[in-house]
Formats: C-alpha cells, sequence, structure tokens
C-alpha cells in the first residue's frame, strides 16, 4: 500500500503543510497563519495547524483528481517556533493533533531543527533561520547540537525581519524629530503605518498593540529602500548582516563544524538579494573560510524528512532527488 507522509512548518507568520507519497512524485504544499505557541492559545495553533493540511489537501485534489487518503499517513512531523526548552515542547504537542490521525505517529521539535534537517541534509554545519525571528543551530559530526540566537524578539532576534522592520521604524521616528539626516525611507515607514506625523505613532503602536508579524513586515520597506540605494536602509542592513556573523562566530567557536564550515541560511528575509549578500560577506568577515549559502531543502521539508525516519522508512534516493528538485534552494 501506498503511504504517504507531513511535514509541517510552523512559524510567526505562516504555517506551512507539505504532503507527499512515498518518493515525492506527488506533493502538494499549502499555508495558513502563523501558529507560533508564544503568541497564540492552544485551540487557535491547532485550528491553524489543521487548516494549512485542509488547504492542502484541497490543492492535492484539484491536482490528481482524487482525495488525499488520510487513512495512508505513516507519520507526520512539525517544526514550530516559539519554544527551545522540552517542557515547553511537550506542550504544544498536546495541541499537534491533525483530525482523523490523532492515533498515528507524530512528534514535533523546534523549526531550528527541522531547518538544520532540511538545510543542511544530514551534514554538519550550522544553518540559520532570519524570517520573522531569527535564530542558529549547529550540528557537529558527532551530532552534538548548539544554539546560538532564538531567544524572542525582546532579547535575542538578531538579524529577523522584526530586527529589520524595528531598525527602520526607528530610524524613521529619529529621522521625523531630526536626529537623523531625512531619507526616503522615513516617508516609506510612515505611509504603511498609516500615519503622518510623530505623535501618531503612539497610538499606532499600541491601540491595539502592533504585533511582532507586522513590524516584521516593515522589512520589506528597508529592503525596498537599500535597493534604490537609501543611505539609511542600508546602514540597517549592514548592521544586522554584522548581528548575524557574530552570531555565526559565536557558534563557530563553541561548537566547530569544520575547518570550512557550512552555514546554510533559510527564512524570507533571504529573498532579498542586497541584505543576503551583506549577511554572506559579514559571514566570511569573520569566518574567512566559511562557506555561506542557502538552505539546502526548507524547513517544512525537514519536517516530512523527519516524518519519514519516524515512520521507520529510509530516505530513499527517489524521495530526495524529487524533494531537491522541487524545493531545492528555493526560499518557500
Amino acid at each position: 500500500m501506498e503511504r504517504f507522509f507531513i511535514g509541517m512548518d510552523g512559524g510567526g507568520t505562516k504555517t506551512r503543510a507539505l504532503l507527499f507519497n512515498h518518493d515525492a512524485s506527488r506533493h502538494a504544499i499549502a499555508e495558513s497563519p502563523g501558529c507560533n505557541p508564544m503568541h497564540a492559545d492552544g485551540d487557535f495553533v491547532t485550528k491553524t495547524i489543521n487548516d494549512a493540511v485542509d488547504a492542502a489537501c484541497v490543492l492535492w485534489k484539484t491536482q490528481y483528481g482524487e482525495d488525499f487518503d488520510r487513512s495512508k499517513v505513516a507519520a507526520y512531523f512539525l517544526g514550530s517556533a516559539g519554544f527551545s526548552a522540552e517542557d515547553a515542547r511537550l506542550r504544544l504537542l498536546e495541541r499537534f493533533r491533525i483530525k482523523n490521525l490523532e492515533s498515528v505517529p507524530h512528534d514535533v521539535r523546534s523549526d531550528m531543527y527541522t531547518t538544520l534537517v532540511g538545510a543542511l541534509e544530514g551534514r554538519p554545519g550550522m544553518s540559520f533561520i532570519l524570517g520573522t525571528g531569527s535564530a542558529c543551530l549547529a550540528e557537529n559530526e558527532k551530532g552534538e547540537l548548539c544554539q546560538t540566537g532564538g531567544w524572542e524578539c525582546l532579547i535575542a532576534d538578531e538579524g529577523s525581519g522584526y530586527d529589520i522592520g524595528l531598525r527602520g521604524i526607528k530610524a524613521a521616528v529619529r529621522m521625523a524629530d531630526g536626529r537623523l539626516p531625512e531619507t526616503p525611507l522615513k516617508e516609506t515607514i510612515f505611509t504603511v503605518l498609516g500615519i503622518k506625523t510623530t505623535p501618531e505613532i503612539v497610538d499606532r503602536l499600541h491601540q491595539p498593540p502592533i504585533s511582532k508579524a507586522e513590524v516584521a513586515s516593515l522589512a520589506v520597506c528597508v529592503f525596498e529602500g537599500a535597493e534604490k540605494g537609501d543611505a539609511a536602509a542600508i546602514e540597517i542592513l549592514k548592521t544586522v548582516a554584522d548581528d548575524v556573523a557574530v552570531m555565526a562566530e559565536a557558534s563557530h567557536l563553541k561548537l566547530p563544524t569544520g575547518a570550512e564550515p557550512l552555514i546554510a541560511f533559510a527564512g524570507g528575509t533571504m529573498r532579498s538579494d542586497c541584505y543576503r549578500n551583506f549577511v554572506f560577506e559579514a559571514v566570511q568577515r569573520r569566518i574567512p573560510t566559511a562557506r555561506p549559502m542557502l538552505a539546502s531543502l526548507p524547513s517544512v521539508v525537514g519536517a516530512g524528512l523527519l516524518a519519514v525516519k519516524l515512520a521507520g522508512q529510509p530516505i530513499s534516493p527517489a524521495l530526495a532527488e524529487n524533494l531537491r528538485k522541487e524545493f531545492g534552494e528555493k526560499i518557500v
């Protein structure tokens, strides 16, 4: 009997579900809103997870002319943002239930781990998530792990969309105050926020409270400004790129993963050519032998590979090849 698997990636902005058969010759991927358990209650997390799976099932039927047969699912796996401690993982596991699949083997790990699995395909090295939030996870040849950053936006979210968006807001306000030379970034940020004067910023941020995802979405203003030569936007990106490089250097010193460490990057901020180039350049300045690269496969595929392993099945050459063909070095 043909077996199916489900890999899921729960980020701060989007939740993705990937359905695929034994060799990924058939697959469907869809998304729903973010399901970070730090920013949503348990019922919302469960609903969002199921909404993503349901949407992927609809797409499956559209593509293949038949329903996705849930009775053939051998295992499913979620990589989620918003936790590091084991007790938090267990709480999320209680909420991770796909309808009609409650008794099927399933598990959850941090999205840092599923990103690492997809990004390096089992090779030693380190991987970065630079999406709504940020984090770095390294693994050496012995399977030892080391996390750097990823301690939530109030403490350590360097290089993330949130970090860049927040710096964009701060720069715009300082320009309006006369504390920074004004560039087009100020007007862009104010327009997206829907304000015209600085005093309006207080209500805009607190009535109701602006979400982490909303702040992160402002990173696009900074990326676009940098691409057009905006000096303030370029300075922001160079600063956060160096913060990312500091994380990489710290990880490399704590847990070396090789003389020429592979450093893979995933997350939506990597769609910006300008920012990606700044990050790669900053990393190589601090670790001259490093080999920065885009993630080989995205986190949702890493979760899918872990689902296959959870079912006790091997990662066949055909499965790996089809996944690379469809998702290799793509930012999804």
